[in-house]
């Protein structure tokens, strides 16, 4: 219905000017339209015809088209600036999800890097020792012993057995050496 549509383009975003235009022209041209039909119920489709083209109504239907090409033209001039704000808030959300992204890459990087310093480092240091005292050298170092988490407590515990092999073995010696 073109008078609902009247309504929502004064409602819209359309330039006072071109919409108080627009909403005349419409409105001349309901009225137009209302005339034509209201001839044609009553009169013969000649009356219609002789009312209907003439230059003023003519005229009329001209302006209407020339108002929807403005407001035409006005909607592409809007929609064009929306878009371009669209863009460019669309840039920035890119930019916020890759500099996001970029932070939790260097955060789990950094993560593994704790992770290996701390934890894995030790535990492979903590089995080389244990590796080299079950093959029997019994000089090799125990790393980890000065740390207050479970890798020192397992560190010293290494120590322990260490040093309980060692004194088992000088009681061997000994007993060996008393026969």
């Amino acid at each position: 219905n073109i008078a609902q549509l009247k309504k929502q383009w004064q409602a819209d975003i359309i330039p006072a000017e071109a919409s108080e235009q627009l909403a005349k022209d419409i409105d001349e041209f309901i009225k137009f339209r209302r005339e034509v039909v209201r001839l044609a119920r009553e009169s013969t489709i000649d009356a219609v015809k002789e009312w209907g083209w003439n230059e003023a109504n003519l005229q009329n239907r001209e302006a209407l088209n020339v108002s929807l090409n403005k407001v035409a033209a006005e909607y592409e001039t809007l929609v064009k600036k929306r878009m371009a704000v669209a863009a460019t808030m669309g840039n920035r959300v890119l930019k916020v999800i890759y500099w996001s992204v970029g932070f939790v890459v260097a955060a789990l990087l950094a993560g593994l890097v704790i992770v290996q310093r701390g934890f894995a480092h030790p535990v492979v240091e903590l089995k080389a020792s244990m590796m080299a005292l079950a093959s029997g050298n019994r000089d090799a170092p125990i790393h980890g012993t000065d740390r207050n988490d479970e890798i020192g407590d397992m560190a010293r515990t290494l120590v322990e057995f260490k040093t309980a092999f060692e004194n088992e073995e000088t009681r061997r010696l000994q007993e060996k050496d008393d026969q």
